[in-house]
């Protein structure tokens, strides 16, 4: 059996394991996306902290890597974080609401143009490789 927390219900993940009981079953908790785990293991805070601390003036630079804010919190909160920092980088592949309030937008590779690791929801480091390379990147074909 394997389910995972990316639909936010925990009744889910509660009815996944009691099927997979009642069935003599293993079952996989995933996490709802790669790096979750990694996160958690390296002590990663949820984003309310780095709201916090811009709002409270212990940051004033905020880095986003490969993330839309706004499909993590409500538009007014993350209005106000992106709002109160100073300095908003944002590095992405894709345009979202995010990357339009950056500051600076770099591009990044997508996972098949560029060579990396990740954590699996075993926290297990899994590397990955290019697949291709892109005909014209985004910042030759005067992108953003």
């Amino acid at each position: 059996m394997i389910s995972g927390m990316s639909c936010g219900s925990e009744a889910v993940m509660e009815a996944a394991a009691n099927v997979a009981m009642a069935a003599h079953a293993a079952i996989s908790l995933t996490a709802s996306e790669c790096n979750t785990v990694g996160a958690a293991l390296m002590g990663g805070s949820p984003l309310t902290a780095a709201f916090e601390a811009v709002k409270n003036g212990r940051a004033d630079t905020v880095i986003i890597i490969e993330n839309d804010l706004y499909r993590r919190a409500p538009a007014a909160e993350v209005d106000a974080f992106l709002g109160a920092a100073k300095h908003v980088i944002v590095l992405d592949h894709l345009a979202n609401p995010t990357t339009e309030k950056g500051e600076l937008e770099l591009p990044a590779g997508t996972f098949a143009e560029s060579d990396g690791t990740f954590i699996s929801s075993e926290g297990r480091a899994q590397r990955f490789f290019q697949v291709f390379v892109p005909q014209t990147m985004y910042w030759q074909a005067g992108g953003g």
